[in-house]
């Protein structure tokens, strides 16, 4: 936590899997878990070799990213499913990847690795389509070994079945799915007016942690809220702050991943916001921040979010 920067009186479940649980399995990732079974064994030490392999691994997870981002974009149409190999992608990170890409497409996602003879995947999903099932049916011939989830799953395929294995995918998503399917929505737990926007708002949400993927971190909506600033931040510059006016009151704001949709939003008009509710502190100081999800020009459809519009 020291090597980390993290206080451990603020410490709650995003804190561990955001912050702790990534330096944890970037040993793993990249090099090998010893160094995080050492650390977990009292040697203190091995923080800042996970600190540093936890950077190592942002830095090579952005490089993958832009380099898959690029070969899609270039695709004459998107696939129904997207599937990517490289013999220069580490093996660790192929999940992450898969994920991101995920996230951006709004696409199920397979992630490959080549090693010598065999190619090791990864595989990300999204909404109800449960991947595992549906390339199992296809190809669950094809695998050395393979297993997961609806939501995840990974295996490993010899290289000289790999062409095969593309030509049933592509012809299961031909004939099984429609990409339609795939358009994210939000599922927003309820709409707030401004004056609830409070400290002792966040102190009766937070009585609802730990959040998770089965308990996920209330999502609330606010009306007619004036973003007053666009701000780009992060070390890899993907973040973004989005200053925002409630009713005259100034509040802070943090959106991930947001950077490359600033130039969809009209500082002159109300924005509708989907946000989670937190607590942050400064020099002693407690204030609400929101963390946004998405958001919309006010009065706008429902299919108008900014983010989630992938397709």
């Amino acid at each position: 936590m020291k090597e980390a920067g993290i206080n451990p009186a603020t410490i709650d479940s995003g804190t561990i899997g955001f912050q702790i649980g990534p330096r944890i399995n970037a040993a793993g990732r990249l090099d090998t878990p010893q160094h995080a079974f050492d650390l977990l064994m009292g040697d203190c030490s091995k923080a800042k070799v996970l600190n540093e392999l936890n950077e190592a691994r942002r830095e090579l997870t952005t490089q993958y990213f832009d380099e898959a981002c690029e070969r899609i974009d270039t695709m004459n149409s998107r696939p129904t499913i997207i599937a990517l190999k490289s013999t220069e992608w580490k093996a660790g990170l192929v999940g992450l990847l898969a994920g991101k890409l995920t996230e951006k497409y709004g696409r199920p996602t397979i992630i490959m690795h080549q090693i010598d003879s065999h190619v090791v995947g990864s595989m990300r999903s999204l909404n109800s389509f449960d991947i595992t099932a549906a390339v199992r049916e296809c190809a669950g011939d094809l695998f050395t070994t393979f297993g997961g989830h609806a939501m995840a799953g990974g295996f490993t395929l010899p290289a000289e079945n790999y062409d095969e294995f593309i030509r049933r995918l592509n012809d299961y998503s031909q004939k099984n799915l429609d990409p339609s399917a795939f358009q994210e929505t939000l599922s927003i737990d309820c709409e707030i007016q401004a004056h609830e926007v409070s400290l002792e708002t966040v102190g009766k949400l937070t009585l609802l942690e730990p959040f998770g993927v089965a308990n996920k971190q209330p999502m609330v909506m606010i009306k007619g809220a004036r973003i007053t600033d666009l701000r780009v931040v992060g070390k890899t510059q993907e973040h973004a702050q989005i200053p925002v006016d409630l009713n005259g009151r100034q509040l802070s704001s943090i959106a991930f991943f947001f950077a490359r949709y600033l130039d969809q939003i009209n500082l002159n008009i109300p924005h509708d916001l989907v946000v989670n509710l937190e607590e942050n502190e400064w020099n002693g100081q407690k204030k609400v921040q929101l963390k946004i999800i998405d958001l919309r020009p006010s009065g706008a459809g429902k299919l108008t979010l900014i983010r989630i519009n992938k397709n």
